[in-house]
């Protein structure tokens, strides 16, 4: 494209954005806005979760003559492999930096109801093809989270961590549709498994109507978006000729790579998130391992129904903890949660406890790790720049997938090999190191965000502009 189509091209996406910050917003918009992240959250929550928590009926809907470890195996090879295209999605989802945060929430919505329908046509069709189809689909959807952007950019400072936990917490109570839809759709026959993601299919092509017509751009992605192409042509190419000007790329992995690795805190909330996801595989055998142990379904749907409540309750505490003490030390607190609550689970089943205490702890366990993964994303955005967040939290994405391929790969081996009676022990040795680790990189090596203006790192480069400015017209 030639300069002056460029300029043109430019000019036009300038007045548009400007047309659209001068647009009034309505008193009740925010609370509009959080409803449908709050929906959006759920379906997310409910997709995401749903390819684990119906794993023990899948296994046999898919791999109806094969050992319960074996088919459990070949879920963990498709996991690695869709883990693979996660990992190329951290390519795609810096586009939002460059084209605006709304146009991806409503693709990446209808993208997970794409991906349910599949899903849902794979378990009419009994065909595994199609669903590892589905389930890669699912994942290339859900990584970018643009929803987490969204409340990063509209909540105030002070109860940034509170609102979006308060978001989450309810998405996580939204769980119960999972055992609601089992105990609905497969007690007569596993095959009704498909009406559980035809049903999230249609609830996620709802929320990404409703996106469509009533989210408007996040203020801060026009602010920076029209600062940029406010500036004078000379002024973008002097600034193109200085260092400093990669600091104000408008969005990109490689841009965003390169901020992280020159940046101490961005790498060692890279490292620390790295770490902690080698012990991905735990979170998608929270029931396979049930059915290994020998667990009916009508038992692991009973443990399903009190796992949202373990889950939500954490997950509305964490937040008002992280706005309070800290995103640091809620890290630290979590990741020890975890690993205790996974004991106590592994523990429960056991002994032969009773099922609500087995999903009590599955739910507190599965909440710890993922309230984990949300404050490092918290803190990566806190840390970054509004033209580069949603490319620095893509690179986030791509060490959190290179941690959950080396897990995939190092279960999908284990699994075919060890016994059945061991795949609790084999998953408890993997974990524990891998929360251990991380914990020591987040206490020692990464700094506290809590309470920085999310403007704050935009002002220290603009500031850092200013001088370069003045420095070339001296």
């Amino acid at each position: 494209m030639n300069s002056e189509k460029l300029k043109l091209r430019q000019q036009k996406e300038l007045a548009r954005l400007q047309k659209e910050k001068a647009k009034p917003k309505r008193k009740i918009y925010i609370w509009y806005l959080i409803l449908i992240l709050t929906l959006i959250y759920i379906v997310d929550e409910v997709a995401t979760n749903s390819t684990s928590e119906l794993e023990d009926v899948l296994m046999g809907v898919l791999f109806p003559g094969d050992s319960a470890n074996i088919a459990a195996s070949n879920f963990s090879i498709i996991s690695t492999i869709a883990l693979i295209v996660m990992i190329l999605a951290a390519f795609y989802k810096p586009l939002a930096d460059r084209f605006g945060r709304k146009p991806f929430l409503v693709i990446n919505t209808l993208g997970m109801a794409l991906a349910m329908g599949l899903c849902s046509i794979a378990v009419i069709a009994h065909n595994f093809i199609i669903y590892a189809l589905g389930f890669i689909l699912l994942k290339w959807f859900v990584t970018p989270d643009e929803q987490v952007v969204y409340i990063f950019e509209t909540s105030p400072k002070k109860w940034r961590a509170t609102i979006y936990s308060v978001i989450k917490g309810i998405a996580e109570f939204g769980l119960f549709l999972i055992p609601f839809f089992r105990s609905l759709f497969i007690s007569s026959s596993p095959d009704g498994v498909r009406y559980i993601f035809l049903t999230i299919a249609i609830i996620a092509a709802v929320a990404a109507f409703l996106a469509l017509l009533f989210a408007r751009e996040s203020d801060a992605f026009l602010d920076e978006r029209i600062a940029y192409l406010s500036l004078s042509e000379e002024e973008k190419e002097r600034l193109r000729q200085k260092r400093i000007r990669n600091k104000k790329q408008q969005g990109g992995l490689i841009h965003g790579l390169a901020y992280c690795f020159t940046h101490k805190q961005l790498l060692f909330i890279l490292v620390a998130t790295l770490l902690y996801t080698l012990a991905r595989v735990v979170t998608d055998k929270s029931t396979a391992i049930l059915a290994i142990e020998g667990y009916s379904t009508d038992l692991i749907t009973a443990a399903q129904f009190i796992l949202p409540i373990g889950a939500g309750v954490l997950t509305l505490v964490y937040g008002l903890f992280s706005d309070k003490v800290g995103r640091k030390i809620t890290i630290i607190v979590m990741l020890a949660l975890c690993t205790i609550f996974f004991g106590g689970y592994v523990l429960s089943f056991k002994l032969g406890w009773n099922i609500y205490v087995v999903g009590l702890f599955m739910g507190l366990y599965l909440a710890a790790y993922w309230g984990t993964g949300d404050t490092f994303i918290m803190m990566a955005g806190e840390s970054s720049p509004t033209n580069l967040r949603a490319s620095n939290m893509s690179v986030l994405s791509l060490f959190y997938g290179m941690g959950q391929v080396i897990s995939g790969v190092i279960a999908s081996v284990a699994l075919r090999f060890i016994g059945e009676s061991n795949t609790w022990l084999f998953l408890l040795i993997l974990a524990l190191p891998c929360f251990f680790g991380s914990i020591f990189v987040t206490m020692f090596l990464v700094k506290e965000t809590k309470g920085i203006e999310i403007e704050t790192v935009d002002k220290e480069i603009d500031a850092q502009l200013e001088k370069e400015r003045e420095q070339i017209s001296e």
